[in-house]
């Protein structure tokens, strides 16, 4: 099977995917919805009533999507493997401070397990943006092709 023929099928179409590519691959765009994200998720992380509705472990879950539309733009937010873990460590490193912070806020409560989750959702969103990148056959940057340890600039693994 050819790397066209393992393509979603509407990806086959190749100015379709050259403009979804064109579009969605460039490093600036991904970074600025790597902050995006990490704004509006602090933003939320600090209202008094920003608990979901129910019992149990609801929250749990929203903590897993909240910071996995962290993650997920990581991968394509570095140009190189160093940047790439500069910016994955500073967003692990800035999780459980945020979950820290709830102890200073009388209406919000600190949970060891939110923090497990802030950090899962996390490493959810990457390896999701890696193998949709690889999916898809999107030229990705030289951070997504080294850790994936694929040629430069394709998405394709290595044999």
């Amino acid at each position: 099977m050819t790397a066209p023929e393992k393509r979603l099928p509407f990806m086959r179409n190749p100015s379709l995917r050259a403009a979804i590519v064109a579009t969605f691959g460039t490093v600036p765009l991904w970074r600025a919805v790597w902050a995006g994200a990490l704004l509006a998720v602090t933003a939320l992380y600090f209202l008094p009533e920003a608990a979901p509705p129910g019992n149990g472990n609801v929250d749990k879950i929203m903590h897993l999507a909240a910071f996995s539309t962290i993650g997920f733009p990581l991968p394509f937010a570095a140009h190189s493997v160093h940047t790439f873990r500069r910016l994955t460590a500073l967003t692990l490193i800035y999780a459980p401070l945020l979950e820290f912070g709830h102890l200073l806020l009388p209406a919000r409560s600190f949970s060891f397990f939110d923090m497990v989750a802030n950090i899962t959702g996390i490493a959810i969103g990457i390896v999701v943006a890696i193998a949709l990148a690889c999916a898809l056959g999107m030229n990705t940057s030289n951070a997504v092709s080294s850790l994936w340890g694929t040629s430069r600039g394709s998405a394709t693994p290595l044999n």
